[in-house]
């Protein structure tokens, strides 16, 4: 049977609102689901609704999220500000006594790296051009965020990490051109859970979702809105279809979000009905063509700027 856990971004008010009747408790529980909890605030109140999960039994992953004056997400260029949030983070559980299954590390570009690609494409992609060439882009993130990785689980807590999909394309290439565009750290983690929104994808639809969820072991569907996202929202049928294509190939689906479902009723609806099957196979077969072929074009053009890198890094040092 799969496991759905539903990431959940809101302030410590709305939060509490949130879980104030115990219906949204009722329905985790139905659908033995499990909650990433954005913590935006390390806050009594928020503290209070942890208290409340762990002790009927939902499954919690602390997701850490930070100021948005240092980058809200974790990349490249805040690696001790997340370590330092990952301390402070402790302190609070051990102050208030909750109880974690995991953290989770949300690998994106700076918020306000993303907000420049919303309010203006062009020159978010031309800048994401510029800091792909720079070799300095990505400094000494990894090995920062490999060091944070151990401490983590030597507190016994299993790492998670939210992740765009395409660095698995990246990883198989042999290149570091999105990771530095982007400037998001690669970290190797207990469960990496790929962040297939349909709303997202280019082209929009669900070929990349059929593509990768046919070798992923977490992958997380959206948006159903929430949180800071802007982006398009997932109509109902688009979200059980996006959802049944997960469920039928993962072993773990995560949903952006839980409040975009209580809010639009498809929380009580999936607990009420169950997760759904995956479309047709001639429509899957072919989303997955699709997106496959997609995705060749993408390793073919990585490969590429992978060795015309290596060549002028070997005229340079000829040089």
């Amino acid at each position: 049977m799969v496991r759905l856990c539903f990431f959940c971004e809101l302030e410590a008010g709305a939060l509490a609102e949130l879980f104030a009747d115990g219906t949204v408790i009722r329905d985790l529980l139905a659908l033995r689901a499990g909650v990433s909890l954005g913590l935006v605030d390390l806050s009594p109140e928020r503290a209070a609704v942890v208290v409340k999960l762990q002790q009927v039994g939902v499954p919690l992953i602390a997701w850490l999220l930070l100021d948005q004056a240092d980058g809200y997400f974790a990349h490249a260029g805040n690696a001790a500000a997340v370590s330092a949030r990952y301390e402070a983070f402790r302190r609070w559980s051990a102050e208030h006594g909750l109880r974690w299954e995991g953290v989770g590390l949300d690998l994106e570009p700076a918020r306000h790296e993303l907000e420049l690609y919303d309010r203006s494409p062009w020159r978010g992609l031309l800048r994401w051009i510029r800091n792909a060439f720079d070799e300095s882009r990505l400094g000494d993130s990894e090995s920062a965020y490999a060091g944070l990785a151990d401490r983590i689980r030597a507190h016994g807590l299993r790492l998670e990490v939210y992740r765009f999909p395409l660095m698995l394309d990246e990883r198989r290439a042999g290149s570091r051109l999105l990771r530095r565009g982007a400037g998001v750290a690669d970290v190797a983690a207990d469960r990496e859970v790929l962040l297939v929104y349909s709303t997202l994808s280019v082209p929009r639809g669900p070929a990349l979702l059929c593509s990768y969820a046919r070798e992923a072991r977490a992958i997380a569907v959206g948006s159903t809105g929430g949180g800071i996202d802007h982006a398009p929202k997932l109509t109902e049928a688009a979200f059980r279809r996006d959802l049944g294509i997960a469920a039928a190939a993962a072993e773990d689906v995560y949903v952006f979000s839980l409040e975009g479902c209580v809010r639009r009723g498809m929380l009580t609806g999936l607990a009420r009905d169950g997760v759904p099957g995956p479309p047709g196979r001639a429509a899957v077969a072919f989303w997955q063509a699709a997106g496959g072929a997609l995705r060749l074009c993408l390793r073919a053009f990585l490969r590429t700027a992978a060795a015309a890198e290596r060549l002028f890094g070997r005229m340079k040092n000829e040089g």
